[in-house]
């Protein structure tokens, strides 16, 4: 299972083997210690084991009892030959790890000096000629004295924490889109996938003139109509917190003309999540208006991946992504990737969605809307910085 999740992190495909950048030993590290806040699912399993390994060797349940009895000699020592049984098998690989971290307890323990205490007629700290100078510094205390083992605490000693990081909550902010929160990520633990990497991982590169490497590249981005009886809708969200999240969606045609727009208000948890509201709701509305020659345009990129695998969209909106496909099913559609300076109109209506309470409609073009229509019905290049 956990080779599964690993491989859809780096590849995404469970049954692909992906090129691991950061071992999966960070990547379970809770955020504030530089990872993602995942569970390492083998460490999991075996703190759970670890536990069941505690029961058995001090319980007093019938369970205990009959393990011990079955294959515990004297000493808790295990026995040393081979016995069938499919629960001792699991339990048998952390009983070292056991023996290792476990201290008998006289009473309480609190009272209890292993140095100082008269064992055999004379205290050790003096059969062994401490200096008294260097007495005071023996401590024989267990960190830990309790009589039970949580989980909790066996994932703990099998994940020891790392050190805290100031920077680790603060890129996983809500208002920060967790895609582009992972490259920052990647970024700071120095694993992104640049050319000088990948060189030094034997992948041969595309030839390029050298003194042009350095140079920016301006992509020109200008908003294209669809073609004849089709209608095609840009869409975008707008998040900035789960109480200021909001999407937009106009439909034009194919002389460009502006045929209805829509806005709303939402409350959500990630970007994410407001551009899927987004298409579901633009897809239902042209839907109802019999608009069936639909052309959809997003700047998530993400969105479209979901066309092409369903699978992927968050599970709370897998039954309602469901009866979208349906519908699109019915259609003749297409979707498309664009830059964000290619989605303005789409982009000024989720603004306002945050902004205003409720949903909106508009059958005829909004004030708010003339300069950003205008630009893309006059064919305007605005330039995307790569």
């Amino acid at each position: 299972m956990q080779r599964w999740v690993r491989n859809f992190f780096w590849n995404g495909d469970q049954f692909k083997n992906g090129s691991a950048l950061i071992s999966w030993f960070n990547c379970c590290a809770p955020k504030d210690q530089g990872g993602l806040g995942l569970k390492n699912l083998a460490a999991l399993n075996s703190a759970l084991l670890l536990k069941r390994s505690w029961e058995v060797a001090s319980g007093l349940t019938c369970s205990a009892y009959f393990l011990r009895d079955h294959f515990i000699v004297t000493g808790l020592q295990p026995v040393s030959y081979y016995k069938k049984s499919s629960v001792w098998l699991g339990i048998k690989a952390l009983w070292p790890k056991l023996l290792l971290n476990i201290r008998w307890l006289v009473g309480s323990g609190n009272s209890i000096s292993f140095w100082k205490d008269n064992w055999l007629g004379e205290a050790i700290v003096s059969s062994c000629n401490i200096d008294p100078m260097y007495r005071g510094f023996l401590n024989d205390k267990a960190q830990s004295s309790s009589s039970s083992l949580t989980s909790s605490d066996a994932y703990t000693f099998l994940c020891p924490p790392l050190p805290t990081v100031p920077w680790g909550n603060c890129i996983w902010h809500a208002a920060i889109q967790p895609r582009k929160s992972l490259v920052v990520w990647k970024i700071i633990q120095n694993r992104v996938m640049t050319d000088e990497r990948l060189q030094r991982m034997s992948i041969q590169l595309c030839s390029r003139y050298y003194l042009c490497r350095s140079a920016p590249r301006f992509i020109p981005i200008v908003w294209e109509p669809p073609p004849s009886c089709w209608i095609k809708v840009n869409t975008d969200g707008s998040f900035s917190s789960p109480n200021r999240a909001g999407y937009g969606a106009i439909f034009r045609n194919e002389t460009s003309s502006f045929i209805g727009a829509l806005s709303c208000k939402v409350t959500v948890n990630s970007a994410i999540e407001v551009e899927l509201l987004d298409v579901i709701e633009a897809i239902r509305v042209a839907s109802l208006k019999g608009w069936n020659r639909l052309w959809l345009e997003t700047d998530s990129s993400l969105v479209v991946h979901y066309f092409k695998n369903h699978n992927l969209v968050p599970w709370k909106y897998r039954v309602s992504w469901g009866n979208c496909i349906h519908t699109v099913k019915q259609m003749a559609f297409r979707v498309s990737h664009t830059y964000r300076e290619g989605n303005i109109v789409a982009d000024s209506l989720a603004n306002f969605g945050a902004d205003h309470v409720g949903s909106h409609w508009w059958d005829s073009l909004p004030n708010f809307l003339v300069f950003s229509f205008g630009h893309d019905l006059s064919s305007r290049v605005s330039y995307c910085f790569a």
